[in-house]
């Protein structure tokens, strides 16, 4: 188990460590600069959102502004509370050129008791003498004596939601005499064309609500339009744009769980607020491209640096790695101990010189181990032969011993007189030989007297 786990080395702690250093400062940086990428193209693409819902905004707003001001420059041009005719106005109304381009559906003149008395419509029901007292935007006008824009309602006839917009009509002495009242259609392109033309983006929209109606008066996809609102409640974000003023660009998540940033702004002339949604996903899809691009440069960027940094410390550490691969041998015994080369004078070079030293050092001890194993050899050599020498003396010794002996017994055979040794002369025979069997050193030297006294005693034998 100690094997599997054993511990890196100096070149991978140093590459395990520089790496982590870098790539925790290169991607830390990606995601300091993703971060603050989305947060300054998010409020790029919300700035540049809301800049669409103004314009469109102010468009509708000067288009209700426009079909008004027609309808009190006609008002203005009808003389009501003089002697004249029916027909008289009828032809007047129908001398205006631009409110048939303006308002295709029609424009009637009734009195301030809701009975038309002239104009045109698309509906045949809508005819002079027809009443129209029951309509919201008729009893408005006369209660209020101002312009009104009323509540989106489906035609009864064409059974397509219209907006009516009523002005009052005064006499010559400024009384209220009647009341002009048109129609506009919730599609019309002249009015709501500007929806359609400000693209937001490919899934972006615009919705035009009536918060005091409680439906959606146009929009661009035009299924949408005379929806009801979702009930209070349901999404705060829009509640607050509904009720509360909130214009500010703000991600939501739609009822069918679409993620969308989305603006919006109110339209002075209705009270109206119109919307401008497009998805997150497309919105900041860049983001997302981008932050795609940073990353995959930093990964390219960290990978570039690893193996420079592998080969850079490969080529850095190289003589370290030679020099533990020879001290490896010379422990091993496969190569003898000597001095490493030094490839540069860095660390590592100064490191291996102490090697080489100490290398030096046990050259130097060696040498003067062998020097002194020579000395002790040959000192032990000229004991040995010293040894030999005495060995030989004694055996000498021992030889002239036996022919003493065997002369002495010769001798006692022949004759108690002939044989008879001194005692002194044995005794000291014998001693020296039991001094020389208990300790050899100084043998030669006896040897050689006890071969002199042996010499010396003979002829006193023979003579005896």
């Amino acid at each position: 188990m100690a094997h599997r786990f054993r511990p890196m080395n100096l070149k991978t702690r140093v590459l395990l460590l520089v790496l982590i250093l870098v790539f925790v400062g290169i991607w830390g940086f990606a995601a300091r600069m993703s971060i603050l990428l989305q947060h300054d193209t998010e409020k790029l693409v919300a700035q540049q959102l809301a800049a669409g819902v103004n314009f469109v905004a102010d468009e509708l707003d000067d288009e209700l502004r426009l079909r008004v001001n027609l309808l009190e420059a006609i008002a203005r041009s009808i003389p009501l509370g003089t002697r004249v005719d029916s027909a008289t106005i009828q032809r007047l109304l129908d001398e205006q050129k631009a409110s048939s381009v303006i308002f295709p559906l029609g424009i009637l003149l009734t009195n301030k008791d809701g009975v038309i008395m002239a104009g045109r419509s698309s509906n045949p029901a809508f005819r002079p003498g027809a009443s129209i007292a029951d309509r919201n935007s008729i009893r408005q006008v006369v209660a209020q004596d101002k312009p009104v824009i009323g509540h989106p309602v489906i035609g009864r006839f064409s059974k397509q939601p219209r907006i009516p917009i009523a002005v009052p009509v005064h006499d010559v002495h400024g009384a209220l005499a009647g009341v002009l009242r048109a129609s506009v259609a919730n599609s019309d392109p002249d009015l709501f064309g500007k929806l359609h033309d400000a693209k937001v983006g490919k899934s972006g929209h615009f919705l035009v609500m009536s918060p005091a109606d409680g439906v959606i008066v146009a929009a661009t996809d035009e299924s949408q339009i005379m929806k009801p609102l979702p009930p209070r409640g349901t999404n705060r974000t829009l509640d607050r744009r509904l009720y509360e003023g909130l214009e500010r660009a703000a991600v939501v998540v739609t009822p069918t769980g679409v993620e969308v940033l989305g603006a919006s702004r109110k339209i002075s002339t209705t009270g109206w607020i119109l919307v401008g949604n497009i998805t997150t996903k497309e919105a900041f899809a860049p983001i997302r491209t981008f932050t795609n691009h940073i990353y995959i440069g930093a990964l390219l960027v960290s990978l570039v640096i690893a193996a420079a940094l592998y080969f850079l410390l490969r080529q850095q550490l190289s003589p370290l790695d030679k020099a533990g691969t020879a001290m490896r041998r010379m422990t091993a015994g496969t190569e003898l101990f000597g001095a490493i080369p030094i490839k540069r004078d860095d660390e590592i070079g100064r490191l291996v010189r102490c090697f080489n030293e100490l290398v030096a050092g046990r050259q130097r001890a060696e040498a003067e181990i062998r020097d002194l194993n020579k000395t002790l050899e040959g000192r032990v050599e000229r004991r040995n032969e010293q040894l030999l020498a005495a060995e030989r003396d004694i055996s000498e010794r021992h030889r002239l011993e036996e022919q003493l002996r065997q002369r002495t017994e010769e001798l006692a055979l022949e004759g108690p007189a002939q044989g008879r040794v001194p005692r002194h002369a044995r005794a000291r025979v014998e001693e020296s030989a039991r001094a020389d069997t208990h300790n050899g050193r100084g043998a030669q030297a006896r040897s050689v007297g006890c071969h002199g006294e042996v010499k010396r005693l003979l002829p006193l034998a023979r003579k005896d």
